[in-house]
């Protein structure tokens, strides 16, 4: 088992990803690109009302999240003007991964319930760039046939990498916007996306 520990922030919004951030993405935003595009689809556990944990099937192997609530996140909130606000608060998250594929019966279980519960298929396409070791994303989601996209920012935690680190790359990125504004509202991880999926096509 491969164990870490990370900050991250995230942003949704309903639809595609708007070609304006795209071309911010390829052109503007600073940092090294990781994937120029990357497409996969993961498997996630539906944990009903639990926002906190995350379970899914990556590329054949089994990965574990869980969300430090003891962590006192700090809130994010970066102003250039009305249209360009940032808001959220950034959260800690432990990860486990397995190192061994999941047995291949298991594995065809799961993708053929892909659309059903307890398994949810979640298509991403997504472009990542590094900035000071922080991993900037955007992604386009589809669960169910309903698009999202999202912006994101992951960084593993260590003692050479604290939360100021993470907070000014975050800035840094900030500062090549206009006209972007991401709300408090907007701001969740993973779980909280499929719970809030869930609900608006009125799976409970």
């Amino acid at each position: 088992m491969i164990s870490k520990q990370t900050l991250e922030i995230r942003w949704y919004e309903l639809g595609l990803l708007p070609s304006h951030i795209y071309n911010w993405f390829q052109c503007d935003c600073p940092g090294k690109i990781l994937d120029q595009v990357n497409s996969r689809t993961d498997y996630y556990l539906w944990t009903k009302n639990n926002a906190s944990m995350s379970v899914k099937l990556r590329e054949n192997v089994i990965e574990m999240k869980w969300k430090d609530n003891n962590f006192d996140s700090p809130e994010l909130k970066l102003e250039q003007d009305h249209t360009s606000i940032w808001q959220g608060n950034i959260e800690r998250w432990i990860k486990w991964r397995h190192n061994q594929p999941l047995a291949s019966n298991l594995q065809t279980v799961i993708r053929t319930d892909g659309n059903n519960f307890p398994w949810i298929a979640i298509n991403k396409k997504r472009w990542q760039k590094l900035h000071n070791n922080v991993e900037i994303e955007i992604s386009e989601i589809k669960i169910n046939q309903r698009q999202y996209w999202s912006l994101a920012f992951e960084m593993e935690e260590n003692p050479k990498q604290s939360i100021h680190t993470f907070s000014q790359a975050i800035t840094d990125v900030y500062k090549t916007t206009k006209q972007l504004f991401l709300g408090n509202e907007q701001c969740y991880a993973y779980p909280s996306l499929l719970l809030k999926h869930l609900s608006a096509i009125g799976h409970w």
